[in-house]
């Protein structure tokens, strides 16, 4: 079990709400900051946090069911210790036309969340200093006495339409709140948003202050503790517009991406990986590596039918290396095979356009598993 699930909400959808700035739109430069957001939880937390947005770029989903119930799902799957839903939005004050004078920090949440109410204003803290403004406000109301679910949208969904407390507990994210980074109406606020190295460091200075405040350490050296052989396909799930990333190494760092898989996309799958961190990652047929997280991605093991096969054209003075990965000069040499031995071949791939073999031999005194050269299998 993971320590927590944080579920971040791009608030509104793309050209929505334009600032005092013409080309800054509240929901194109909140997906920004919470895409950076991800991205540094990913890299710096991932060990013990699960980190996924509501919506991609250019999506627009229902504010209860399409974004709240996000945390819902992740608090029913029992799989972490801590939900958390957080909405990023700037704000507007009332009036026409609006005051250009209002600035700050503001905060709603839910009225069955008052245990959070110190996190929260703390955090307005460290979002109003990243911007250099100030905490105005935090408000929690009820929707109507009719039904006095929380009043927000998203918030609302969040909690899983909660009435009461005990609904609220029993159902609800841990934590559910909008914050609203300055006002877009403000000259000063809104050019905060035009500059990525802004939303960078606000992006950090939230994600660094939820993580100390909750007891999460940064991600440190992780061992690998478990690994095996296999033939699947593996499809991405995350709807995300971030995508999914492709890395070189068994590390999540800015530095070892070298790709990104979509929503729909599938790849070959031959080695599984467990971590010391508790980190599942698989390696795909051409080499990278991609997490193995269900959240993101499904495996499925290739139903192949299996078959006998002989090693043949080996010259009698020299063997076939069965490796651990399928590349001549990448995978380790695991076992040799002699001109004659039989093998069962149970999966196949191709890496750099040359085809391979996975094969095992079921001699109890002489198991093993690996790839193989096809060429050399009859």
């Amino acid at each position: 079990m993971k320590k927590l699930a944080l579920v971040i909400d791009p608030g509104h959808y793309p050209g929505y709400n334009p600032g005092v700035d013409p080309t800054v739109y509240e929901g194109n430069v909140m997906y920004s900051l919470a895409e950076a957001e991800k991205k540094y939880c990913d890299a710096k937390y991932s060990d013990q946090v699960d980190c996924i947005l509501t919506r991609g770029m250019n999506e627009n989903p229902s504010l209860e069911q399409g974004r709240g119930h996000k945390a819902v799902e992740m608090k029913q799957s029992g799989n972490y210790e801590i939900v958390m839903f957080m909405s990023d939005h700037t704000n507007a004050p009332g009036g026409n036309p609006p005051d250009p004078n209002v600035t700050g920090v503001c905060i709603f949440t839910s009225q069955f969340r008052k245990n959070t109410y110190d996190f929260l204003r703390k955090l307005a803290d460290v979002a109003a200093s990243a911007m250099n403004s100030h905490f105005l406000y935090m408000d929690a109301k009820p929707l109507s006495a009719a039904d006095p679910a929380d009043w927000w949208g998203v918030v609302r969904g969040a909690m899983n339409h909660a009435k009461t407390q005990q609904e609220a507990d029993q159902n609800g994210a841990d934590y559910a709140f909008i914050i609203e980074h300055g006002f877009h109406t403000n000259p000063v606020e809104c050019a905060f948003f035009k500059s990525q190295k802004n939303i960078q460091r606000m992006a950090e200075a939230k994600i660094d202050f939820i993580m100390e405040y909750l007891g999460i350490k940064k991600a440190t050296n992780s061992t690998m503790t478990a690994f095996w052989l296999c033939d699947g396909t593996l499809e991405i799930t995350y709807a995300g517009a971030d995508g999914v990333n492709l890395r070189s190494g068994l590390k999540i760092t800015n530095s070892n991406i070298v790709g990104t898989l979509y929503k729909g996309e599938k790849r070959r799958v031959v080695q599984g990986i467990k971590m010391s961190d508790g980190q599942e990652w698989y390696r795909l047929e051409s080499g990278e590596y991609i997490t193995a997280n269900k959240n993101y991605v499904k495996y499925t093991e290739n139903n192949r039918k299996e078959k006998v096969g002989k090693v043949t054209g080996v010259a009698s003075n020299d063997v076939l290396n069965v490796r651990d990965f399928p590349n001549s000069s990448a995978g380790n040499v695991t076992k040799t095979l002699k001109d004659g031995n039989l093998v069962r071949i149970i999966g196949e791939c191709y890496n750099n356009g040359m085809q391979w073999y996975l094969v095992d031999q079921g001699d109890a005194s002489n198991k093993f598993k690996g790839f193989v050269a096809a060429r050399y299998i009859k």
